[in-house]
């Protein structure tokens, strides 16, 4: 190992290789704090040595050290996985093999145990004078190892847990200045080395400097490298492909990502981020069918090239949520909730796939999958997510799907956050009961918006009554005017949302009406249902939300206004696909009211229960 200042992540690693390694070789490259005197108490010989930027210069100093016949390198912010001891003495009994490649899981974004991407690299190796670590930064010690005669290096299993590219510890390190500054020295001096160069496109990609990084990305990805073998394991062509494809996305050049896309995707047809990626672009296209396709193709296992990198979920837990969402595309819903249900079965604190099958749920009544699975896996769900789920089953129709999750959360959830609950489902009600619920709340965050709700729907009876919503700066934001919405929404505050919009406009373009959340105005009175669609009026809308609009009218049995809505849709090249058919069934409900009744019966045999649910499902909101 070298180290530096890893005084807070040293004692977890060493702690995982104590009982399976003969030795522990530390150099300190200048340590201020209690490293040296933690390593020392783990019984590691340690020595140290000044720190001149290249990170291979001090790995070799710790290799010459080494005496036993196998080195295993690890950083400070790693750790091997639990219960490894034996398959590690395993490997190394062998006397054919130079060495291993390692599984590398670097956790990505605040904790440890979130999202993950997973790569290999030679860190088990025999302890051999020419095996040396070479280039100053991303160091290798694989080139060395190829270079001997009948050199063999396998792959592994075995697992390294790294948290160095976490937030916190990203700040902490502030490694961002330090690798810049040590790759811009190694490509002075090799401008052309293509391993430095990713390099430095990938520390480009992680600063948000997408134009630069392309200018780094796309060379490489054009070029060959026959012939420098070691170059094929240390290029990972799938993971420069969709650093490049996102990198022109976020510039607005999203046919070139596209275009990239198939070129790769023919030399690696089967890599499972690669078919994630361009099932994600399908679904954005509307292409449901061809995204299906490419999603079936990326749960079935393959064996990656040791190039490969892979982000956590690529052809599991990610893959089967973007298949529920090409299914939610065709409108097959019940295939839809199944893929939500199987991603929460591979990780059950999934929250996009979790906040997708409550929704379901929630508009359409179909809660058995919802309820099934929380049952199933209540114990691994998070509190936080279980106050998402909480807070989402607010806006839901109201069928006791809120109460029938309250009832499942854990007592450590309920507690917290009972008052509040009690309040808001109490305020649909009874506002005055609910705020001498809400003094009990004392200084819980949520409490002044529960607060200023309740102001607002107490006041709805008073002529433009209009109360400034918490913190007010004199400027409405949309975030800010979307929250105000979301608050009157879950208390039913239907007169106080009618004032809101009809009297406060946000600071954007963007429609006065909940168009966000339109599902949950389903039970709503049809004279709050006639404000909202005067609110929505003047702005153009996307034709899936004026869809939305229709179906909400003729839910509430407005259907003159839900035909003009579901007319105007359906003439747009956008609209969904089952519009039509909600048009139709709207012209024939409407006809049940306005024909004489010896005519009307002609029309009797419409189902209006499946009306309904047709209604329900355009107000789901797509992606």
């Amino acid at each position: 190992m070298i180290v530096r200042d890893e005084e807070q992540r040293l004692p977890a690693c060493l702690e995982s290789v104590r009982k399976i390694v003969g030795e522990v070789v530390i150099v300190d490259t200048g340590s201020s704090d209690h490293t040296v005197r933690i390593a020392l108490g783990y019984g590691a010989r340690v020595a140290s040595a000044p720190w001149k930027n290249d990170f291979a210069l001090a790995r070799n100093r710790a290799l010459a050290m080494a005496t036993n016949p196998w080195i295993l390198c690890l950083d400070a912010d790693e750790r091997i996985a639990p219960e490894q001891g034996g398959y590690l003495r395993a490997l190394t009994s062998r006397t054919d093999v130079h060495g291993y490649t390692v599984q590398i899981k670097s956790f990505i974004g605040d904790a440890p145990g979130g999202e993950s991407m997973t790569d290999e690299a030679c860190r088990l190796f025999r302890n051999d004078p020419r095996i040396r670590f070479d280039r100053p930064i991303h160091e290798q010690a694989l080139p060395s190892i190829l270079a001997l005669p009948d050199a063999r290096v396998l792959r592994s299993r075995l697992l390294v847990l790294h948290e160095g590219y976490l937030n916190p510890v990203l700040r902490e390190k502030n490694k961002t200045a330090r690798n810049t500054a040590i790759i811009r020295e190694a490509l002075r001096k090799s401008p052309d080395d293509p391993e430095i160069r990713y390099a430095y496109a990938v520390e480009l990609y992680q600063q948000q400097r997408y134009e630069d990084a392309l200018g780094y990305l796309l060379p490489l990805l054009g070029e060959r490298q026959e012939g420098q073998r070691h170059r094929d394991w240390a290029l990972p062509m799938a993971d420069m492909t969709l650093k490049a494809a996102y990198a022109l996305k976020q510039l607005g050049r999203a046919n070139e990502a596209w275009s990239l896309l198939e070129q790769i995707q023919a030399r690696e047809p089967d890599h499972p981020e690669l078919l994630d990626f361009a099932a994600g672009e399908r679904i954005e296209r509307r292409q449901p069918t061809q995204a299906l396709m490419m999603l079936n193709r990326a749960s079935k296992p393959i064996d990656h090239s040791p190039s490969s990198r892979a982000l956590s979920g690529s052809g599991t837990y990610r893959s089967a949520h973007l298949a529920g969402m090409a299914h939610e595309l065709l409108r097959n819903y019940g295939d839809a909730a199944s893929n939500y249900a199987a991603a929460l079965m591979h990780r059950p604190d999934y929250a996009p796939a979790w906040s997708r099958l409550s929704l379901l749920a929630a508009v359409l009544g179909q809660e058995q999958p919802l309820m099934g699975l929380l049952a199933a896996r209540s114990a691994f769900i998070p509190p936080r997510q279980w106050m998402t789920l909480l807070q989402e089953s607010l806006f839901a129709p109201d069928h006791g799907l809120a109460e029938r999750l309250w009832e499942l959360a854990p007592d450590a959830v309920r507690s917290r956050h009972a008052v509040i609950w009690s309040a808001i489902a109490l305020a649909r009600q009874d506002a005055d009961l609910a705020q001498r619920e809400l003094a009990h709340a004392h200084d819980l965050p949520e409490r002044q918006w529960v607060d200023w709700g309740l102001g607002a729907k107490s006041m709805s009876a008073e002529p433009n009554a209009v109360i400034a919503p918490p913190d007010f700066a004199g400027t409405l934001t949309e975030p800010v005017y979307r929250r105000c919405q979301d608050v009157l929404l879950q208390m039913r505050a239907w007169e106080a949302l009618a004032i809101w919009m009809e009297t406060i406009a946000p600071a954007s373009s963007s429609p006065q009406a909940p168009v966000h959340r339109l599902y949950a105005c389903l039970d709503a009175p049809s004279r709050f249902i006639r404000t909202l669609l005067q609110c929505a009026q003047p702005t153009s809308l996307p034709a899936s939300v004026e869809a939305s609009l229709g179906a909400l009218a003729a839910h509430a049995g407005l259907y003159k206004e839900g035909m003009a809505w579901l007319e105007r849709a359906n003439r747009m090249d956008a609209a969904p696909p089952d519009t039509a058919a909600a048009l139709a069934l709207t012209h024939s409900l409407l006809a049940q009211h306005i024909l004489p009744p010896r005519m009307a019966n002609t029309i009797r045999h419409i189902d209006r229960d499946d009306a309904r649910l047709l209604y329900r499902s355009l107000t789901i909101p797509l992606f």
